[in-house]
């Protein structure tokens, strides 16, 4: 380690750490109960810098170095606090039987206040006292390897997932980790697969979306049609249906915006190649507008007629298109002579002015008998 040290700037003063060392070194092994002062003096700094070279050694110096560093201080802290009437010794006492009361190491917000600030006062952090106390620390820690990373994650997750004999949330998720040996914060999972759920379908939790749009795929192509509509796909993100669109695409599917009835129609005109088919050309092309993936609402607003219109001459061309080549056409009921000559004089005296009116007519006229 000693090779990788160098002059460092602390403070307005370079310091060169090499040589920081042999003298901490020096000065600590005929006195651990060195004051800053006295350290200060053998490295010919101010005692605010010596603190920022016993902490920077403590990361980068030698062994030896870091053991002195670290008895130093406890001596220093036991010093301190046995001055102030508090035993540290108590409050080690005082967090074992809290950890065999819960049955697992206690955490931050296990304890009574003062004692949390009477075990960071005497060992320097919450970590320290409990491993001062002989028990584990609160802490997972991840490698750099990302592979290694992930696997480790979904492990963690597994083990919530197995602890609450369900899939966890990610509300609750933090609770029941930070009883086992898993990361508390749910916000890595997002933060490194893209979200909660994709975390969850990679731990085998619950589908992935790649398993959720292959299904849909398969599902979709087992119909036997070109054209799907899109109210047959299944509810999905807006990311999810265009990837699941673009898998469809890539088997020779298109959605389209109709009904599945239409969707149906569509297909079997496909099959037959739209036919020409005489006095229906208009439909035709509005047919073909919709296999493209346009709605009946654009189409109309192009041709500069009604939506409705759009579709009863859509709908009328594929009806024949995929059919015998026959249009269906609705029956005209007969009517006797007396509604024929009551519609008449209705029409004479302005009465009837729409097909409502004239079907309202026809109503009262079957309820009289006429």
């Amino acid at each position: 380690m000693m090779q990788q040290m160098g002059g460092e700037k602390m403070g307005n003063r370079k310091v060169d750490l090499v040589q920081a060392q042999h003298a901490v070194c020096e000065v600590l092994s005929r006195n651990i109960h060195a004051t800053n002062s006295e350290l200060a003096a053998a490295l010919g700094v101010c005692a605010t810098t010596v603190r920022r070279v016993l902490n920077r050694l403590l990361q980068c110096g030698s062994e030896d170095t870091k053991l002195l560093i670290q008895k130093r201080n406890e001596e220093v802290r036991m010093r301190w606090w046995s001055r102030k009437e508090i035993d540290p010794g108590e409050v080690l006492r005082e967090l074992r039987l809290l950890a065999e009361k819960l049955g697992r190491v206690p955490r931050e917000n296990d304890v009574p206040s003062l004692l949390f600030t009477r075990a960071v006062n005497v060992f320097g952090s919450w970590n320290a006292a409990i491993r001062a106390a002989g028990l584990g620390v609160n802490r997972f820690r991840l490698p750099r390897d990302r592979e290694l990373k992930r696997e480790l994650l979904l492990d963690a997750l597994r083990k919530v997932a197995e602890k609450l004999g369900r899939v966890p949330k990610q509300g609750e998720y933090r609770e029941v980790a930070q009883e086992l040996d898993a990361p508390r914060d749910p916000s890595i999972y997002v933060r490194f697969f893209g979200s909660w759920e994709e975390a969850l379908g990679q731990a085998g939790l619950i589908r992935t979306r790649e398993d959720v749009i292959q299904e849909e795929v398969e599902r979709l192509a087992s119909l036997g049609r070109r054209y799907v509509s899109v109210k047959e796909l299944p509810r999905l993100s807006s990311g999810a249906r265009k990837a699941l669109k673009k898998a469809l695409g890539q088997r020779g599917i298109t959605v389209v915006h109709v009904t599945p009835k239409v969707a149906k129609l569509l297909s079997a005109a496909l099959e037959r190649g739209f036919p020409v088919i005489d006095g229906l050309d208009r439909g035709r092309a509005f047919a073909i507008r919709l296999a493209s993936g346009r709605t009946f609402r654009s189409i109309a607003a192009d041709a500069g007629i009604t939506g409705e219109r759009v579709r009863q001459l859509a709908m009328k061309y594929l009806r024949a298109a995929a059919g015998s080549g026959k249009v269906r056409r609705r029956p005209v009921r007969p009517y006797s002579s007396a509604f024929s000559n009551a519609v008449g004089e209705s029409v004479s005296r302005g009465g009837i002015g729409d097909s409502g009116q004239a079907r309202r007519v026809a109503a009262s006229c079957e309820a009289t008998g006429i």
